[in-house]
C-alpha cells in the first residue's frame, strides 16, 4: 500500500519532489528553531527512491540534507561554527541517506515479492493468476488491433505413473524439464504457464491457425524428444484453438482449448486436436 501511494509517473515524481522540497524549505524557514520539520523532508526522498533507483534516491537524500541546512544558516541566520556545521551536515546526510536506503530495500523486496507470488514455484515460469493476468491483456489488445489468438492447452499423459513408479523427486525432475522446453522455445511475445499439476498453457500472440499449428508440433516434437532422453513414459495431450475474433473473455479461450484437450485425452492420447473458432 505505502509502495503505490508513492508510485507515479516519473516526470510528475521530479516535479512532486522538487515542489515539496520548496515548499518544506519555506515553511521551515519561516517557522524557525523553534519548530522542526526534518521529518518532512523524507517526502521528497521517498517520492524519488521509489519511482527511481537506489542512486537517485542517495542524492535525494543529499539534496534535502544540504536544503536544510542552507534554511538555517545562509537564510535563516543562524551561526553555527565550521566544525559544528559540517558534523550536523554529516550527521542529517547520513541519516538520510540511510532512510532512502531502506526505502530503496522495501521497493526491491515488494517488487521481489510480487515477481515471485506470479511464479510458479517449482518450475520458475507463470502460475495460473500471472497467466490470466496476461491472457487479459494479451486479449484486451487483439480486441483493439482485430489480431487473431490461438491457445494451447497442454496436458502430460502417464504422469501419474510416474510420480507412483519413479517417485515424486523424478515427477518434479519431468515437470521442470517440460516447462524449460517451453521458455526456450516459445516466443517471447507469447505467454507460456504451468496452470495445474500436470498442464501447462500457451497462448500464441497474434497467430493465425496456420503458424500455430507449425509451432505447437514443433514444440510437441521437442517435449516428446526430452521426455525421450531423460527414458520418462510422458506422452502430450493438447488441445489447440485458434480464435480468428479475439473471445469476449479468457475464460472462453482456456475452456474451448482445455475442451479440445480432454477430447484428445479421451481417445488416443498423444496427440494434438486443432480446431479454428469462427465468430458467427
Amino acid at each position: 500500500m505505502i509502495v503505490k501511494l508513492f508510485k507515479m509517473p516519473k516526470g510528475m515524481a521530479v516535479i512532486v519532489s522538487l515542489a515539496a522540497l520548496a515548499l518544506i524549505g519555506y515553511l521551515d524557514n519561516i517557522t524557525g528553531n523553534e519548530l522542526s520539520l526534518s521529518a518532512f523532508y523524507l517526502l521528497p526522498i521517498a517520492v524519488i527512491t521509489m519511482n527511481f533507483n537506489k542512486a537517485s534516491g542517495v542524492l535525494a537524500a543529499i539534496a534535502s540534507a544540504v536544503v536544510q541546512l542552507m534554511v538555517h544558516v545562509v537564510w535563516g541566520g543562524f551561526f553555527y561554527p565550521p566544525l559544528i556545521m559540517f558534523w550536523n551536515m554529516g550527521i542529517l546526510m547520513a541519516i538520510y541517506i540511510i532512510i532512502s536506503l531502506l526505502i530503496s530495500s522495501l521497493k526491491v523486496a515488494v517488487h521481489q515479492e510480487r515477481e515471485n507470488a506470479r511464479k510458479d514455484f517449482l518450475t520458475g515460469i507463470a502460475n495460473w493468476q500471472a497467466f490470466i493476468e496476461l491472457a487479459e491483456r494479451e486479449l484486451e489488445r487483439a480486441k483493439r488491433f482485430k489480431c487473431a489468438l490461438t491457445m494451447a492447452y497442454i496436458d502430460c499423459d502417464n504422469f501419474k505413473a510416474v510420480n507412483d513408479n519413479l517417485g515424486h523427486r523424478t515427477g518434479d525432475v519431468v515437470l521442470r524439464s517440460i516447462a524449460a522446453v517451453l521458455q526456450k522455445h516459445v516466443r517471447k511475445t507469447d505467454v507460456n504457464a504451468r496452470i495445474g499439476g500436470d498442464e501447462f498453457a500457451i497462448l500464441f500472440a497474434d497467430s493465425q491457425a496456420e503458424g500455430a499449428q507449425k509451432a505447437m508440433t514443433e514444440i510437441r516434437r521437442l517435449l516428446l524428444e526430452e521426455m525421450a532422453k531423460g527414458g520418462w513414459d510422458v506422452t502430450f495431450s493438447i488441445g489447440l484453438a485458434t480464435f480468428e475474433e479475439p473471445p469476449g473473455s479468457v475464460d472462453l479461450l482456456v475452456g474451448k482449448a482445455e475442451e479440445l484437450m480432454y477430447s484428445v485425452k479421451k481417445n488416443s492420447q498423444n496427440a494434438i486436436r486443432h480446431e479454428v473458432v469462427r465468430t458467427e
